[in-house]
């Protein structure tokens, strides 16, 4: 019996991906006929970059085990309002509802 293992070289994929993402940790091996990334990455743009360039040497046959590291941002809508006390309490007393026992509920 003799075993035959095809695997993608990535040898020239490893140079390339250095040269277009250099200083990234990304870690690459194969795997059932396919490409590993794994590693990590500065940003979500540099692993599409790694994700893309993987595809050319292996066409769906990339695995993605990829984190993104680095500083993480998020955006947060806030907003702000501002009322006169005098106003927030005219307000609170026209709200005021009365229950069926007398027992006034308000609301402010």
């Amino acid at each position: 019996n003799v075993e035959v293992r095809v695997a993608p070289d990535v040898t020239e994929f490893k140079e390339r991906l250095q040269q277009i993402l250099p200083g990234e940790r990304i870690e690459v091996r194969t795997a059932n006929d396919g490409i590993v990334l794994s590693g990590t990455v500065s940003s979500s743009q540099k692993l599409s970059r790694a994700l893309e360039l993987a595809q050319r040497y292996a066409p769906d046959r990339v695995s993605n085990l990829m984190s993104v590291g680095g500083v993480q941002q998020v955006m947060l809508k806030v907003r702000f309002a501002e009322m006169n006390r005098t106003v927030s309490k005219s307000l609170s007393s026209s709200l005021t509802a009365s229950t069926g026992n007398s027992n006034p509920i308000g609301i402010g």
